[in-house]
């Protein structure tokens, strides 16, 4: 382990990216390469040496649509040459969607990133496999990444077992706590990938935030989270950062198992992008910027005033974190985002049928999805009493 790191290590972070599905395809200028979303972020390679990304859904489809789940997301290959275009790159394996197409693909993936010269890490063929720490030294310093995720219900990963492919668990906290300390002791500097948290939600709940400090707590230096699918605020502690979470960066438009297409809410468009400057376990300096994705999925950064704007509304997710009151602050926007979300439902569902294919609704309307929208509606009315 360094213990005087001389040059500052520049780590990039950006949320999930799921490149692939006919949206994107039929949205794909003529001879565009696959990777024509990312072309306005050229700016980040000479500013980066690691960039981490969390990749949502495997680089193939070889095996068994997973039974059970609402969407089945993948990546086309193609993804990884903006991967290349890093001096290096991490990829969070540990999320939700990585065994849509079962082991298989999964472990397709794992071949494919490291022929490509990648890392990887968060899944495996087993849970030793899965949460082992992937381990870069960049710039003379030592960097270790663990990735974790969880099968609760509003998240849904598959986790690993002793002898079964999977995700490595968060479900453990006290064990987490451990092994990030077993690391923290071989290294200058501990990244730890979170993919938890409730879709939607601009505010961790107060139960991740306590164990967040605790990670750094016991060594990480950075915390760094995803899969709401929304921003959440950034938390300085102890010398550390925690980014609750980062959102989408390319996440279409796709289709549910049933067949339907499933829309992107307007607030899931907006992305952001996480610099770090990091020399051992301290922050030097850190900044985030925000774009939004276009409606042909080019992924545009803001300029001037908008920036300003994203930066504000960074400001004011990211403010009530460290206050001694937050559990109760969150309780209120729990409820509030609550019935916000229930509002939006029935918005979402009006769009849904103004852009349907009413005959692929007819065939696969089911009692279901009467109930589910009876509810919706239900849920609207009383939103507007309180």
């Amino acid at each position: 382990m360094n213990e005087n790191p001389r040059t500052a290590v520049r780590l990039t972070f950006v949320g999930d990216v799921a490149l692939g599905g006919d949206f994107v395809a039929n949205a794909r200028p003529e001879d565009a390469p696959w990777t024509y979303p990312f072309a306005s972020l050229e700016h980040l390679i000479p500013l980066t040496d690691l960039m981490v990304v969390n990749l949502e859904g495997p680089l193939a489809r070889e095996g068994e649509p997973r039974s059970g789940v609402t969407a089945h997301l993948y990546n086309e290959p193609e993804v990884i040459d903006w991967f290349r275009r890093f001096p290096t790159c991490f990829c969070n394996l540990a999320n939700n969607h990585m065994l849509d197409y079962g082991a298989p693909a999964m472990r397709s993936t794992r071949r494919q990133l490291a022929a490509a010269g990648l890392f990887f890490g968060g899944c495996g063929n087993n849970e030793a496999d899965a949460s082992a720490p992937v381990r870069i030294t960049s710039r003379g310093q030592s960097i270790a990444l663990v990735s974790y995720t969880t099968d609760a219900p509003h998240v849904g990963s598959v986790i690993a077992g002793p002898s079964s492919p999977g995700c490595a668990s968060l479900n453990d906290p006290e064990s987490v706590i451990a092994s990030v300390e077993r690391v923290a002791s071989t290294a200058d500097t501990v990244v730890v990938c979170l993919h938890w948290g409730h879709e939607f939600y601009h505010y961790p709940t107060p139960t991740q935030a306590q164990f967040a400090r605790r990670l750094l707590d016991a060594g990480a230096t950075l915390v760094v989270g995803h899969h709401p699918h929304v921003q959440q605020g950034i938390e300085e502690y102890r010398g550390g950062l925690i980014a609750y979470s980062l959102g989408n960066l390319l996440l279409p438009e796709f289709r549910t198992a049933a067949g339907r297409v499933q829309y992107r809410k307007p607030v899931t468009k907006q992305f952001a992008i996480l610099q770090v400057e990091v020399a051992g376990r301290s922050i030097l300096r850190w900044n985030i910027e925000g774009g939004s994705c276009s409606r042909t999925y080019r992924l545009l950064p803001y300029r001037g005033r908008t920036q300003e704007q994203f930066k504000a509304s960074m400001h004011k997710l990211s403010a009530p974190l460290p206050s001694p009151d937050y559990p109760e602050f969150w309780a209120q926007a729990q409820n509030q985002r609550g019935i916000e979300l229930r509002r939006e439902s029935v918005r979402d569902a009006l769009a849904k049928l103004w852009l349907a294919d009413w005959s692929a609704l007819v065939r696969t309307l089911s009692w279901h999805d009467l109930k589910r929208n009876v509810q919706r509606v239900s849920g609207l009315v009383s939103s507007y009493r309180k």
